[in-house]
């Protein structure tokens, strides 16, 4: 049985229920954001980035949004996952540093993506990766799997599905990192080029 109480939240300073049902952090409490309206959030959002990132004149501010974009992207799409616990995190956490590591080898050896170097407009770097790069790695391969998963209940087709889905992704998003200098290599450029 949960046992529902009423909780004054100080920030706000709105009364909301809570829940005694503890998950590994914290208690579970009703959503104040509806799915309906963290979805309207996210295509406002990315309707306006795509103007701001079309004129010449507005390009720059929302090129240094981008990693804001990110980050509100994956705050929306967490904040809405169910099942918190100890896989869900060394799962999430370890998709953030192999994908920030792939890069990072990528980027200094070649050898995995080919010839890339990341711009500025991704944000704070180390070794030369953007910081928010594990980000992307994570909301991609989690909204991939959510994808598959409901498409297909064979965890084998889900997989491949869930590939298709990232390379898919890849391809569209890699003309615009061409165009604002979000982090290409040679090999891309050429591929495109000939596409």
């Amino acid at each position: 049985m949960v046992n529902i109480r009423i909780h004054k939240n100080p920030a706000t300073n709105l009364f909301m229920p809570v829940s005694s049902k503890k998950t590994l952090f914290f208690q579970q409490s009703e959503r104040v954001i509806s799915h309906k309206t963290a979805l309207i959030i996210l295509l406002v959002v990315h309707f306006f980035g795509i103007l701001g990132l079309i004129y010449l004149s507005t390009r720059p501010y929302f090129e240094m949004a981008t990693p804001v974009n990110l980050l509100l992207t994956f705050v929306l799409l967490f904040y809405f996952h169910k099942d918190w616990n100890k896989a869900f995190l060394a799962f999430a956490l370890s998709t953030y540093l192999i994908g920030f590591l792939v890069e990072v080898a990528g980027v200094h050896t070649s050898l995995i993506f080919g010839s890339y170097a990341y711009g500025d407009s991704l944000g704070p770097k180390l070794w030369e990766v953007p910081l928010i790069i594990g980000i992307n790695w994570l909301v991609l391969t989690y909204a991939s799997g959510v994808v598959s998963t409901a498409l297909t209940s064979n965890k084998l087709i889900g997989i491949l599905v869930g590939s298709l889905l990232m390379v898919g992704l890849d391809f569209l998003i890699e003309p615009v990192a061409i165009v604002l200098d979000f982090g290409v290599g040679q090999t891309m450029k050429f591929l495109y080029k000939i596409l």
